[in-house]
């Protein structure tokens, strides 16, 4: 088992321009060390007053080397520290490591508004609260060895007002003194005023030095426009295609059996499965040992829940093992409290050869059993192993429908950027 240490200069030859830059401040981190240096950046925020003439202030323009960092995660020695990572297969446990991403995209976008960036522990230009609002995207690259550490490496891609996003990207080693690529996500976070949650805090600009910064600064803007463009064409607010009534409508009549009476009835062919019998849940108390560094239920604990819970989901679906090759879209729409139960459900919404999508949704009951509210939202994408095709899912009535044309949805993107077709 190798340490990442000796596999430095291998890295460094790994990396793209933008990825080469790094200064001796941030680099060699390991993960626990950068959540440490996190709460201190939130404990520093909650000490500024903020400005009353907030409006007028102009923030100096950041780099994007400015919050480029290297942070480690040890999977190469021993000891419980690394048990919390494994699975019964010895690959590194999914949930985990969304986790310490989580963590990681908060501490990038502290890095990036620093009011010194040359100093590591600079505490923030402004009172900020930075606040995990989506995840774009995380696509993964093969299997992630439980023996072997993880190197996270990522930077501030794009910023607008008071939100920003971080791109991220993990690497292992290969075994051959090469480091592979074995995941890369994309996250939005949100600035929030330390002394307010309620209202936004503006962010520094971000400016480019090459046109590869150029080009992905402009794969963010882009992304944000699509997200925008998303939620206005969500079948919560719009209904479907022409294109996709018709396909719906084809699968009622491929189910469609008329009896000796002349009636109608609608039945499964072989092959097939209801939605609503896809359907698994999972309820769990939010105790204090799942508490952020803002109070509230840690976003890291809700996407390893809803990962592990749609793991679950695929295996019992396909009847054999998976693999998860993307998450997409997870929304958090409201904070968890502390002692609040919180319900998950997922489904299985989609399924196409041997890929599945599953739609997971977090609700939340406070302890008086008065006031429930949905708070969470998440899409992943499994593969079923040795490419065996797995039954095709059917939507039992409308509501199912819309999840299943939405999962249709998510799928092509998901072709269009993770999946060789």
């Amino acid at each position: 088992m190798k340490a990442v240490d000796s596999l430095l200069p291998a890295l460094r030859r790994f990396f793209t321009p933008i990825q080469s830059r790094f200064n001796s401040a941030s680099a060699g981190l390991t993960q626990q060390e950068t959540v440490k240096l996190l709460y201190k950046q939130v404990h520093d925020a909650r000490t500024i007053a903020t400005p009353s003439d907030l409006a007028t202030i102009k923030l100096e323009p950041r780099k994007m080397a400015d919050s480029l960092a290297r942070v480690t995660v040890r999977l190469s020695g021993s000891g419980e520290e690394r048990r919390r990572y494994l699975t019964a297969k010895g690959t590194v446990r999914m949930g985990r490591l969304l986790e310490d991403l989580d963590h990681y995209a908060v501490w990038l976008c502290y890095l990036h508004n620093r009011s010194d960036v040359t100093k590591l522990d600079s505490p923030p230009s402004l009172p900020r609260s930075i606040v995990t609002g989506c995840v774009d995207r995380i696509g993964y690259h093969g299997v992630h060895l439980g023996d072997r550490d993880l190197i996270l490496e990522g930077h501030v891609s794009w910023v607008g007002r008071s939100s920003m996003e971080t791109t991220i990207r993990v690497f292992q080693d290969a075994g051959d003194q090469s480091l592979k690529q074995v995941l890369k996500a994309n996250f939005v976070l949100v600035s929030r005023d330390a002394n307010d949650l309620n209202s936004v805090m503006p962010v520094h600009p971000l400016t480019t030095t090459t046109p590869e910064e150029a080009a992905i600064m402009h794969q963010g803007a882009e992304a944000n426009r699509e997200r925008k463009y998303k939620e206005k064409r969500s079948l919560l607010k719009v209904p479907p295609t022409p294109d996709e009534w018709k396909a719906l409508h084809q699968i009622f009549l491929s189910n469609l059996n008329q009896t000796n009476s002349g009636n109608y009835t609608v039945s499964l062919r072989p092959g097939q499965k209801w939605m609503k019998n896809t359907e698994m849940r999972n309820t769990e108390l939010c105790f204090p040992e799942f508490q952020n560094i803002y109070g509230k239920v840690f976003g890291g604990f809700l996407m390893r829940e809803a990962v592990e819970l749609a793991f679950i989901c695929a295996k019992y679906f396909s009847k054999g093992s998976v693999s998860l090759v993307s998450t997409d879209d997870i929304l958090f729409r409201e904070a968890v409290n502390i002692g609040d139960l919180i319900q998950f459900t997922a489904r299985v919404t989609y399924t196409e050869k041997n890929f599945m999508q599953i739609r997971v949704y977090a609700e939340t009951c406070d302890e008086e059993f008065q006031q429930t509210k949905m708070t969470n939202e998440f899409s992943f994408t499994f593969s079923a192993d040795d490419s065996r095709e797995v039954h095709q899912v059917v939507p039992d009535d409308y509501g199912a429908g819309m999840l299943y044309l939405s999962g249709k949805r998510n799928f092509e993107k998901v072709k269009r950027f993770c999946i060789d077709c």
